[in-house]
């Protein structure tokens, strides 16, 4: 079987209700269908079901309009792709975790990877995405 980026809006989906309810997805196997909780808004139990649906063609047919999808309403999608977005949340640095053996550089600190042109042409924009409007 030849994958695509199909496999990627799975792993997505996954990632997606993990965050969204703090467990692994559950499916039906029987009928190849995801099981949600009921406590999800619809948009979010509309978005997972696409994401994780068996079907590699259905998925693929979906991610065409992911962008449009009402899950996504509140991003914009121009300043986001253009990296002009702030995260809507940065969690404080938790000292237990790093000790004090770490330090925060300042941004004129932070090393110069220009140089690295080894991934010349690499985009980080999904080619499928490269064609849709954005949602404005």
């Amino acid at each position: 079987m030849v994958y695509d980026s199909c496999v990627d809006y799975w792993s997505l989906g996954v990632i997606l209700h993990e965050m969204l309810t703090g467990r692994k997805p559950t499916f039906s196997w029987l009928r190849k269908t995801l099981q949600c909780p009921e406590n999800l808004n619809p948009e979010a139990k509309d978005i997972l079901m696409k994401l994780l649906t068996y079907s590699p063609s259905e998925r693929r047919n979906f991610v065409c309009d992911i962008k449009q999808h009402p899950f996504f309403k509140p991003i914009d999608w121009q300043a986001l792709e253009a990296g002009k977005m702030k995260p809507p949340f940065i969690p404080p640095p938790a000292d237990d975790l790093f000790g004090t053996s770490y330090e925060i550089l300042p941004p004129s600190e932070v090393e110069d990877v220009g140089h690295l042109n080894n991934l010349k042409g690499l985009s980080f924009v999904c080619k499928e995405w490269r064609n849709i409007p954005p949602n404005q």
